[in-house]
């Protein structure tokens, strides 16, 4: 076994991306992804600093015809339990190029989602405002057919989508064992995205900032005067499609980064990490339908469509929340 090759099953091991470890090692990302790409040899400096690192001597890192080692052997015994899938080149591209045909329709169909309470906001404006007869109540009730408009061709993509992902479930569940030739095209296709990835996160964030902004001068014009109430709702409207586009560029964008962290198994897709999404997961099932109930129920009975909406991000801020207990849950129990 090369030094590449050990370098890189030792962080996997470990459970840690190349960022984290060129952050323990002082180096670039681009100078481990040398090292176990066999185009670079790290100093000697390095070489003692990386045995220290993962337990093992400088001589199981430099010598070729040395294959074992004190933490490849616990390594196995924690991997008694987890199978390793195999993953060829072809499967990989095959996953790449139907993840990238999906992005567009996926990211669409969750910006719908989100933009389809506009037109119900449109017509409490115009029914606030008398600029047509419509009580508040048929306001609503017609806004939510048309909104159901939008959720039902969503609903139909992530459908879809599942079905054609199916069979590349494992790579959100188990430890793949990927080839080489893989993990470089996955690492370079992954730093050229990075600039681009890096501006579209800016972007959104950008964006929804200038849109809780708006939000809030909405709110200020409705305490100067009561009497502008009804311009509340076209800027609220305006607010959720400013929302539903940065949405959009964060799913595009988190769709083509994700795809080379699941053939990489870096970030959210570490074997530790993996095991507490499993478990966000089952947990996320039963929440989000006690959620969905929780927003009928209360928006049928008070008809209060206009105010109802805030349960979303409100659940979505909570559901982090329990993700991230999830995680450091699972983190305590692999360290105990």
């Amino acid at each position: 076994m090369s030094l590449q090759e050990k370098l890189y099953e030792l962080r996997k091991k470990s459970g840690w991306s190349q960022e984290e470890l060129a952050e323990k090692c002082s180096v670039s990302r681009q100078s481990v992804s040398k090292w176990e790409s066999g185009l670079s040899v790290p100093e000697l400096d390095k070489i003692l600093l990386l045995s220290k690192l993962f337990g093992v001597t400088t001589d199981y890192l430099i010598n070729d015809e040395c294959i074992t080692s004190e933490f490849s052997e616990k390594g196995e015994e924690n991997e008694k339990d987890e199978k390793k899938i195999s993953l060829s080149m072809q499967q990989a591209e095959e996953f790449i190029k139907l993840r990238f045909n999906w992005i567009h329709k996926f990211s669409l169909a969750v910006s719908m989602c989100i933009v389809s309470p506009v037109i119900m906001f449109i017509l409490f404006g115009l029914s606030e405002g008398g600029i047509i007869g419509m009580s508040e109540d048929l306001a609503g009730i017609i806004g939510l057919v048309i909104a159901l408009f939008f959720i039902a061709p969503a609903v139909a993509v992530f459908i879809s989508y599942g079905n054609s992902t199916k069979k590349y479930s494992f790579l959100d569940e188990k430890t793949i064992k990927a080839e080489r030739a893989i993990i470089n095209m996955a690492q370079n296709a992954k730093e050229s995205l990075s600039a681009s990835y890096n501006r579209k996160i800016v972007t959104g964030v950008l964006m929804c900032i200038a849109a809780g902004g708006i939000i809030l001068f909405s709110g200020i014009i409705e305490e100067f005067n009561s009497r502008l109430e009804y311009i509340v709702f076209f800027i609220i409207a305006i607010a959720i499609c400013i929302i539903a586009y940065a949405v959009y560029i964060f799913v595009s964008a988190n769709m083509q980064m994700s795809t080379y962290n699941r053939l990489l198994q870096e970030n959210d897709f570490t074997p530790e990490n993996k095991k507490a999404e499993k478990l966000a997961s089952h947990i996320g099932s039963i929440y989000w339908v006690i959620v969905t109930a929780i927003y009928l129920a209360y928006s049928f009975i008070t008809f209060k469509w206009h105010r109802s909406w805030i349960i979303w991000p409100v659940a979505g801020v909570l559901f982090a929340a329990i993700s991230a207990g999830c995680n450091t849950f699972t983190n305590f129990k692999n360290e105990n």
